[in-house]
């Protein structure tokens, strides 16, 4: 047995899935959390480049203040979560649109379908650590 997601062609190999009994059942779960999985992190991954795209600011330096290059606030992916690296002075008005843009972002147009529930997110500000995190909502 394989696993083959139609929208993004990703094959999971689950042979215990030809097997019998108890061995069956948890390579059936674990062929269905594959799918699952999979094309949430397909769709974290992709929420996360529209908020690098439509985030990204130009670093300016020096007393003229010219453009040294784009900075990109997307510092991590991890499961479900996406860290953002936000300047201190704006980083509640930009977090405010990550996660508009997180929301709304364009799946029907970059998987060729649309989710049947909305897509929803918390959001946090903090420094250094998780520890640190408080909710700004």
């Amino acid at each position: 047995g394989n696993v083959i997601n139609p929208d993004t062609k990703r094959i999971r190999r689950v042979p215990e899935a030809r097997s019998r009994g108890s061995t069956r059942a948890h390579a059936v779960r674990q062929a269905l959390n594959s799918l699952v999985q999979g094309m949430s992190t397909d769709i974290n991954s992709f929420t996360a480049c529209c908020i690098r795209e439509a985030l990204g600011v130009p670093i300016r330096t020096g007393r003229r203040s010219r453009l040294k290059g784009i900075y990109a606030p997307v510092r991590i992916l991890m499961h479900d979560s996406i860290d953002l690296y936000l300047p201190r002075r704006t980083a509640p008005d930009l977090l405010r649109r990550a996660v508009r843009i997180y929301r709304e972002a364009p799946i029907q147009k970059a998987f060729g379908f649309q989710l049947s529930v909305p897509i929803e997110c918390e959001s946090a500000i903090g420094e250094k650590s998780w520890a640190s995190l408080k909710d700004i909502n």
